[in-house]
């Protein structure tokens, strides 16, 4: 059961509940469809994301937050200020990470 496995709390039968339905059967047909097919090399799966809609998975977790932007500019100006490096030695040309 999605909703108890992942702690929704919709009312059975309201609008929310019916949205969020509609929306993991859609999700659960895909995931469904995808596994049957013996061709591709991986599996997909239900998640609490499931009853998500495209537009909130979009805002919630991919990409560059607008808003943290706005926020720093606000608070310090220009945004040349998030890029200045703390020290002014020169930057060497190449690294070993294994060693560094």
């Amino acid at each position: 059961n999605y909703v108890r496995d992942f702690s929704r709390e919709y009312a059975p039968g309201s609008a929310e509940y019916i949205k969020r339905k509609a929306l993991f059967d859609l999700e659960y047909a895909e995931v469904t469809e995808h596994n049957k097919d013996n061709t591709k090399s991986w599996k997909k799966g239900i998640n609490k994301f499931s009853d998500w809609t495209h537009e909130e998975k979009r805002q919630r977790l991919f990409g560059f937050d607008v808003s943290m932007k706005q926020r720093y500019l606000a608070e310090h100006g220009s945004s040349r200020k998030m890029h200045k490096l703390s020290s002014s030695r020169p930057l060497p040309k190449t690294v070993d990470y294994r060693t560094a």
